[in-house]
């Protein structure tokens, strides 16, 4: 049985689009290159073998490459945030830390 398409003669509905939505969310981790490499043999296997499963793949190829251009133009046109806005970043970041550390602290006094 192949990884990412499955055979779904005589599967009920509701388990079709689960095995379906599988492969889908299995072809776009590839394609976003979040699977391991014995998934990723996998899926290049099933892609040559499959032309349906290759056609998905070359449509979310397209996709991403809109949504990264499309990612990159909105990110040059956003104005950088004040000096002030950073600066608050940074303090609450520094205050979460040290919250965290005196929690810590507090764990091994506590367990000792």
């Amino acid at each position: 049985m192949s990884t990412i398409k499955t055979n779904l003669k005589n599967v009920p509905s509701n388990t079709k689009n689960a095995a379906q939505n599988a492969a889908a969310n299995s072809l776009l981790a590839y394609v976003y290159g979040e699977v391991s490499e014995q998934k990723a043999e996998q899926i290049r296997i099933e892609l040559l073998q499959e032309e349906s499963l290759s056609q998905e793949f070359f449509e979310m190829i397209e996709m991403k490459k809109q949504l990264d251009a499309c990612t990159e133009k909105q990110l040059k046109q956003m104005p950088a945030p004040s000096a002030g806005v950073v600066e608050r970043i940074l303090q609450y970041a520094k205050s979460q830390q040290r919250q965290s550390q005196l929690l810590s602290n507090f764990g091994e006094t506590a367990a000792s």
